[in-house]
């Protein structure tokens, strides 16, 4: 995946890391998903996608999209 134009890679700043403790006392996400979901919403990305089915049932602020279903 790295290799496309698309691709980036985030350091994980201060705001992100604050968003993350957030999400995860607002959603119990372990922290690893809550940095990811973090990141994601600060970086203004249209949405998540992955292959992990508690995520569907995290009441996170973007849309989750599984692999599975595609």
């Amino acid at each position: 995946l790295l290799s496309e134009d698309e691709s980036v890679v985030i350091d994980v700043d201060r705001r992100i890391a604050r968003r993350a403790a957030a999400l995860r006392g607002q959603t119990a996400l372990k922290l690893p998903d809550a940095i990811i979901v973090a990141t994601a919403l600060e970086t203004g990305c249209e949405a998540i996608l992955g292959n992990d089915g508690e995520w569907a049932k995290k009441p996170i602020d973007i849309p989750y999209v599984r692999l599975r279903d595609i």
